[in-house]
């Protein structure tokens, strides 16, 4: 007779439950969650799981995305948005926006110019968030 809880297995692992928590937390859907795990995870479990836990969808509002500045480029951003009369954040998001909307992608961006290479604080990162994040590291 053992004292304390039944021990059992968890169906998930504490890795998975913390990758689909930064997945949902970067506001992509269940769907693209279960093909991202590409594990048998159908997006009804996991969106039973945002019930669950009571996880809001947060995508009905917007989404948090961050992006990394060189220090050069803060103080620009934070210069050309002073001088619309606007914060950083909104400077960022009136222009991605509209980028979005009228699909600037080409007429903003040079391919020929190398990519900026990733940096997430020096700390060692799997590789499963590496290619969420773009990276080759």
């Amino acid at each position: 007779m053992s004292l304390g809880a039944p021990q059992f297995e968890p169906r998930w692992s504490t890795a998975k439950a913390m990758l689909i928590g930064y997945l949902t937390g970067r506001g992509r859907t269940a769907r693209a969650i279960a093909e991202f795990l590409a594990d048998g995870t159908s997006p009804e479990t996991i969106r039973g799981q945002w019930r669950r836990h009571r996880i809001c969808d947060r995508r009905r509002d917007g989404v948090d995305f961050q992006i990394t500045l060189s220090t050069y480029e803060l103080r620009r951003l934070e210069e050309l948005a002073l001088a619309r009369g606007l914060d950083p954040e909104d400077w960022i998001h009136r222009v991605t926006s509209a980028a979005i909307r009228d699909d600037l992608f080409d007429a903003v961006v040079d391919e020929q110019s190398p990519k900026p290479k990733c940096d997430h604080g020096g700390g060692r990162r799997s590789k499963a968030f590496s290619m969420l994040e773009g990276c080759d590291e």
